[in-house]
């Protein structure tokens, strides 16, 4: 499935978009850095707790579809080095009508994990942005 197929299926189930925002590697699709397998979704308490009561949970986390996966706060520990579930939400920004983390925000997660696809997903995101940087 491409990274477009991806988001039109998350558009297609009609979530507020003020009410979540795409994080993982779906700000690194979006922008075409990289391809995606699929969408996680930082969701604020409320909304977490509808699609929880829809969808049921299963380890922290709500499987929306086979490809969408929703998280709460309380979905994982509290980080102090990333922002917490509301500021990535309050600070998304919106390309094609959905809300995407800040790239702030990818990096701050991902040098965080710092498991070997976070590794790669930060050096493709920093090359991405020397190229974008370099270009007239």
């Amino acid at each position: 499935m491409s990274n477009d197929e991806l988001f039109e299926e998350l558009r297609a189930i009609g979530l507020d978009p003020r009410r979540y925002a795409i994080a993982g590697s779906g700000p690194l699709g979006v922008r075409g850095i990289r391809q995606i397998n699929d969408v996680d979704l930082l969701c604020d308490d409320g909304l977490f707790a509808e699609l929880e009561r829809t969808y049921g949970r299963h380890e922290g986390a709500v499987s929306i579809s086979s490809t969408i996966e929703a998280f709460g706060s309380s979905s994982f520990p509290r980080d102090p080095d990333v922002p917490t579930v509301a500021e990535q939400i309050a600070s998304a920004e919106m390309i094609d009508g959905l809300p995407f983390v800040s790239l702030d925000a990818v990096l701050a997660v991902k040098r965080s994990k710092r498991r070997p696809k976070d590794l790669e997903d930060i050096e493709a995101l920093r090359a991405w942005l020397e190229q974008r940087s370099a270009a007239p």
